[in-house]
């Protein structure tokens, strides 16, 4: 060594150990780049403009070295082609180059040992690597670890525009340091590019033998993470809470979305909102984001009574639902009518009160109404009371403070954001984020309807029948805490909701209650694998959606009654208020279901149907039988094998 007055040492696996594969690692670097950008482009569309780029540069550049700006710079002008970014190419290339320091320091670990090593030999050092990025860029990588000031020079392929590989990267390093072969020593972990084609230089060279302690991390790999998490026996009324890995979907692609559309303001209507507030607050405490949450007290009822307009203008086609096949005594107890008023229409009207009206906002019944003065005037100050009362509860839950906000709920019509639309300001717009939208959703420029899973308002998404397949169920799972939303009491200038408990739905909720505690750990565990991992949900889709079949479909006995009990505990709340079980009585018997239901097997959208039918005639051994078929014709439609 006594000749010896440098010492080079390759870079990756010598003197920093990579514990990501390098294709990890621009995995990494595709995700927090479509991160940055907000999520404007995905993160597999840059991985793959990325490979597109480098395979291009290579064959273009002077012995195929390209530096990392060139790199960059393509890559801008081909996302600038596929997506709307108002970004400058400079800022973009240099938020790209960020992320790709980011991804490299997070991904290795500073070999000790052969540092403590170099430091005895008390030489002065350079590094040599064959590398895509500069020497100012390797530089600053070191400097994260400490250990910059050790190495005198950085030397890298693109730099040079020749490599290690065929040699004459050596022949470019002696020929800077002004020195010869037996001037210098050369440490690396590859035999030909840095031991044999150093030696052929006349350079002294040393094999590293470092035990490569990565793999490349596949989409397979985290799935089988994602597998350890998700319940193993599906046949537990426990399995329920597998119901994470399709609300987990739901949850990234509503931040995703708001992130996108730059909306700082979410509303998450009640009551389904209430569990869905609860997973988005938690995935945004993870993944950072300036949001704020709320939550509203809500209805079908509520909302569609608070937006009525004055009789004049008024056709009761949207609140008409509302009414339809109840009494004219209900309509007014509704609208909050006095029990005098009541008695003056009464004695003015000739009309029954206490039969139910068929197909109300045609009804002759409500034309008498209409053309009597007292209704008219007494039903305009109600109106006008319900309307600002609601306006004011939206003032009061921040509602107006932002010309953009998002509204998040089950599905599937969307009908109380058509009624929130109403109160809006003339610039503010609307996004309403569902579960999924049926294709009686009415949209507009200024409100906007988004089924994250599924949606049929412009023709039917990708796997729409799979993920809508029992959408009712989506309701029980996500059950709140509290009753339905009546209405709204003016308090001492606070409006609070009138909210009704029903004896079956408290009970639904306390059995559900453990359930959807589970689903929020699975959730989280959920998303520390994919926050933890190059990979996004979206990589995961077919997992998600193969889960959540298996999830709905391995039906047990247990399952099964459970199901049925959450079914004949719900209550129509848009109505009078009447449980399930009370309003359905089953017409099927045993001869029957052979005959007509069993042959229809495939045909059925949903297990409620299967499950009430069955179970009514107390014939549950057939549910495992029959929801193993649907399960098996629904997995063979998305031919997936995980």
């Amino acid at each position: 060594m006594s000749d010896i007055s440098w010492i080079l040492t390759d870079c990756f696996d010598t003197v920093l150990i990579r514990i990501n594969s390098a294709d990890t690692v621009k995995r990494k670097w595709a995700k927090k780049v479509s991160n940055l950008l907000n999520f404007v482009i995905s993160n597999s569309d840059l991985y793959e403009i990325r490979r597109t780029v480098e395979r291009c540069l290579q064959l273009r550049c002077i012995n195929g070295e390209f530096r990392g700006d060139e790199l960059f710079s393509q890559i801008a002008d081909r996302i600038g082609i596929v997506s709307d970014i108002e970004l400058e190419r400079v800022f973009l290339v240099d938020l790209m180059m960020e992320a790709e320091y980011e991804s490299e320091v997070e991904s290795l670990e500073v070999n000790s040992n052969l540092i403590s090593e170099l430091r005895k030999k008390g030489k002065t050092m350079a590094i040599v690597s064959d590398y895509h990025m500069s020497g100012d860029f390797l530089k600053k990588v070191f400097h994260h670890f400490q250990i910059d000031n050790l190495f005198e020079r950085y030397f890298t392929s693109s730099d040079a525009r020749c490599n290690k590989h065929s040699g004459e990267l050596y022949s470019y390093v002696l020929d800077k340091l002004s020195i010869q072969g037996k001037q210098a020593c050369m440490y690396g972990d590859t035999k030909k590019s840095d031991v044999d084609n150093a030696e052929a230089k006349g350079i002294a060279a040393i094999l590293i033998n470092n035990k490569k302690l990565y793999k490349e991390e596949s989409i397979q790999d985290v799935i089988g993470k994602l597998k350890k998490v998700m319940i193993q026996n599906l046949h537990g009324v426990d399995s329920f809470a597998n119901y994470a890995a399709a609300l987990y979907l739901v949850i990234d692609r509503l931040y995703r979305q708001c992130i996108s559309r730059k909306i700082k303001h979410v509303f998450f209507l009640s009551r389904e909102g209430e569990m869905l507030k609860i997973l988005f607050d938690s995935y945004v405490k993870n993944h950072g984001g300036d949001f704020s949450s709320h939550y509203l007290y809500v209805s079908r009822r509520a909302t569609v009574l608070s937006s009525l307009k004055q009789i004049e203008y008024e056709d009761f086609l949207t609140a008409g639902s509302i009414f339809n096949n109840q009494s004219l005594q209900y309509f007014f107890n509704t609208l909050s009518f006095s029990e005098e008023e009541c008695e003056k229409l009464k004695s003015q009207v000739n009309c029954d009160f206490n039969t139910p009206v068929d197909r109300f906002a045609e009804s002759k019944e409500l034309q008498f109404l209409k053309n009597n003065l007292f209704f008219r005037k007494t039903y305009d100050k109600k109106v006008e009371i319900l309307r600002e009362r609601f306006k004011k509860y939206l003032r009061q839950e921040l509602f107006y403070e932002s010309n953009q906000v998002a509204l998040v709920d089950v599905g599937w019509n969307g009908t109380i954001q058509d009624s929130i639309c109403s109160f809006c300001n003339e610039h503010q717009k609307v996004y309403g984020f569902y579960v999924g939208v049926c294709t009686k959703a009415l949209v507009s420029p200024e409100s906007q309807k988004i089924g994250l899973l599924f949606s049929e308002i412009y023709g039917k998404t990708h796997n729409f029948n799979e993920w809508s397949f029992d959408l009712t169920f989506f309701e029980r799972i996500l059950s709140a805490s509290h009753g339905a939303t009546l209405g709204y009491a003016d308090e001492s200038g606070v409006v609070t909701p009138i909210l009704k408990e029903y004896e079956t739905e408290t009970c639904s909720y306390r059995m559900l209650m453990p359930i959807q505690k589970k689903i929020l750990a699975i959730f989280n565990e959920i998303d520390w694998i994919i926050l933890n991992s190059p990979y996004t949900a979206e990589d995961a889709y077919s997992f998600f959606l193969e889960i959540h079949i298996k999830t709905l479909l391995t039906l047990s006995i247990s399952k099964a009654k459970f199901q049925q009990k959450l079914y004949e505990n719900q209550v129509e709340n848009f109505s009078s208020g009447v449980d399930t079980k009370q309003r359905n009585r089953n017409v099927f018997g045993p001869r029957q279901i052979i005959l007509k239901a069993i042959p229809k097997i495939k045909t059925l959208k949903n297990t409620e149907i299967m499950i009430k039918i069955l179970a009514q005639n107390n014939m549950y051994f057939f549910i495992p039988i029959f929801s193993y078929l649907k399960k098996h014709s629904l997995l063979k439609k998305i031919n997936t094998k995980i």
